[in-house]
């Protein structure tokens, strides 16, 4: 056959194909090695195959040459060439002979770019052995899994439809069913009557994709005991179809024990409340009789006693006053305990507040010489809607623990507004004293009830100690809060605070003085009506004074009955003259005769004296 011909034919074959001289000289390659080995025909032709490093194995090479020259034929035989770019090539030699050539004898080799179906062939062998490593994995990690299932106390089962295919060995244990019953039952076997429907429903919705909170359930167990359960599961993806795996958390003994705590609560708040009625009617029972023994008390003082009985009869009084503030102070703790506190709001003065309690504390104030100021960061311009009697009962009980433990120095009272917004405020008080301090021991229990410091200072003052405790409570019930600061031997201060205050549409007043230093005090304040009442009406100090004789047999007496039957006609006077100031003193005399208190009655009435006084200094 003509060589050009032959090459024709050769270059339109699918497979690579070379013809080499027995030197190792190509003579002939067709187009597809060209492209398989990136080589141009001329870099190829007539240059020998050594020269190339176009066999990346030589030795290979001459074996495989060797063999064809001895007759021997190569069928299918795997090689290495190198790519132009050093790449290495793998091909399949599927034939290769001796030929006669332009009228030599050469070697003709045809031969099969394999390199992508090896590269494929090497993944698919490295996956498979991925996949078996895998696999022994698998089982190996299946069985470590089931391993330390075993080792859990709680019940651990897997099911499929409802029919159990694994349970770990607490299940046996805890429900007295044996490995050979478990496999032939279904979990609704294991359910109460009451939760099948509920199980069955969670089993749908997990089956579905759906997420499924825990739950409790009832489980019955072999013995027809029923066991209260927290169902936590999980749907598994299996060969063979969705599986759940559910862990079943005993939570009986919790749920008893919840029960027990429930009854043991309401066993003592039942007991709590019977307590405090207790606590009301016998301390009702007992304030009456005290109120007697302190008017009866006044009154043998003031006959003709020596001063050995009278010296008895004071140590009578006293301590049926302490006596009297003891009853008064657990009875406002019972009735908070029993709930019986209700928040009745109104508009409130702030100022007048603390003026009122100013005011009742004056006396012992000027007694001790205290510098008592009350400083506002800014004026508050309206009324705001509070409890107002709970207000003055923090401020009576504070205000009181700072006077009684301060013997010299000062009391300040700080009031700061702020998120002052359209219709609310953020109210904070703080008290401060320079009295003996609260020592850090003590500090824990400050707002117990029933404590007090064990210190020599401390003892001598007396009290309750329920004044902080009923503090604390009330500014509870209030939705308040409160903290104190204090350091033994240099003072203390409390500190409360209210949030979101609503202020209301009414004006404050204002015009209240709060301040008592160098020994003065402006007890009685007139407002504009009566400094009217007083320029035209001079007859009011001639009525006063008719009642001043009145005045002096009660104010010895200390009868009830006849303190309100002069309280009644001064409130008439008030009424008549329409003087505010009169009014609100009877009113004041009258409501602490009706709750007995008979410390306030004796202040009020040793006020009367200071009211003509007053009253004539304007007029004149």
């Amino acid at each position: 056959m003509d060589s050009s011909l032959c090459n024709k034919i050769l270059d339109k074959i699918t497979n690579m194909v070379v013809i080499s001289s027995f030197e190792s000289e190509i003579l002939f390659v067709n187009k597809k090695l060209l492209k398989v080995i990136g080589y141009e025909y001329e870099e190829l032709i007539n240059q020998n195959i050594y020269n190339l490093n176009f066999w990346c194995d030589i030795k290979e090479r001459e074996i495989f040459f060797r063999k064809l020259v001895s007759g021997e034929k190569i069928n299918n035989v795997e090689a290495k060439f190198k790519h132009k770019s050093n790449k290495i090539i793998t091909a399949l030699i599927l034939s290769s002979e001796i030929i006669d050539y332009k009228g030599k004898k050469c070697v003709l080799s045809i031969a099969k770019n394999i390199t992508k179906e090896k590269k494929i062939k090497h993944k698919k062998e490295k996956y498979k052995q991925l996949l078996e490593k895998a696999s022994i994995n698998l089982i190996e990690n299946e069985e470590k899994y089931k391993s330390i299932l075993d080792i859990l106390p709680e019940v651990v089962l897997k099911h499929k439809n409802g029919k159990i295919d694994y349970v770990n060995e607490a299940v046996p244990k805890t429900t007295g069913f044996t490995l050979d019953e478990l496999k032939t039952m279904s979990v609704f076997d294991l359910v109460s009557h009451e939760h099948k429907q509920l199980v069955s429903e969670n089993i749908k919705k997990r089956l579905q994709g759906e997420d499924v909170p825990d739950y409790e359930i009832e489980v019955i167990i072999k013995s027809g005991e029923r066991r209260i359960v927290i169902v936590k599961a999980t749907a598994l993806n299996e060969k063979d179809g969705i599986s759940i795996l559910v862990v079943l958390i005993d939570i009986t003994k919790i749920k008893t024990t919840e029960n027990m705590l429930k009854t043991a609560k309401n066993e003592a708040e039942t007991a709590n409340k019977i307590k405090s009625e207790f606590i009301t009617n016998i301390s009702h029972e007992i304030r009456t009789p005290m109120n007697l023994i302190v008017g009866y008390s006044d009154l043998l003082a003031s006959e003709n006693t020596t001063d050995i009985q009278k010296n008895y009869l004071n140590q009578i009084k006293l301590s049926s006053k302490m006596l009297i503030s003891l009853i008064n102070d657990v009875l406002d703790l019972s009735k908070i305990e029993a709930g019986k506190i209700e928040i009745n709001n109104d508009y409130v003065e702030l100022k007048q507040i603390v003026y009122e309690v100013k005011q009742l504390f004056s006396d012992k104030i000027l007694e001790k010489n205290l510098d008592f100021s009350v400083n506002f960061n800014e004026e508050l311009q309206y009324k705001i809607v509070i409890d107002k009697s709970k207000l003055r009962q923090i401020f009576l009980n504070l205000i009181s623990n700072s006077i009684k433990f301060t013997e010299k120095g000062f009391i300040k009272i700080n009031f700061t507004f702020s998120n002052i917004i359209k219709n609310s405020i953020d109210i904070t008080c703080s008290i401060e004293d320079s009295g003996i301090g609260i020592s850090e021991e003590f500090q824990q229990n400050i707002f117990k009830p029933f404590m007090q410091q064990e210190s020599s200072n401390s003892k001598k003052y007396g009290g309750t100690g329920l004044g902080l405790t009923i503090v604390k409570k009330l500014i509870d019930i209030m939705n308040g809060e409160i903290s104190f600061k204090s350091k033994e031997n240099i003072g203390s201060i409390f500190e409360f605070s209210f949030k979101n205050i609503e202020l209301s549409e009414y004006k404050s007043v204002n015009n209240y003085e709060l301040n008592i230093k160098n020994n003065t005090v402006d007890e009685f304040v007139f407002d504009n009506n009566d400094l009217i009442v007083l320029k035209y009406n001079k007859n009011i100090v001639k009525n006063l004074k008719k009642l001043y004789s009145i005045w002096e047999n009660v104010n010895k007496s200390k009868s009830i009955d006849e303190i309100v039957e002069f309280a009644v006609e001064l409130l008439n006077l008030g009424e008549n003259s329409n003087l505010k100031l009169l009014k609100n003193y009877s009113i004041d005399l009258i409501k602490y005769c009706e709750d007995f208190n008979v410390e306030e009655i004796d202040s009020i009435l040793a006020k009367y004296p200071k009211i003509i006084e007053k009253i004539n200094q304007r007029i004149s």
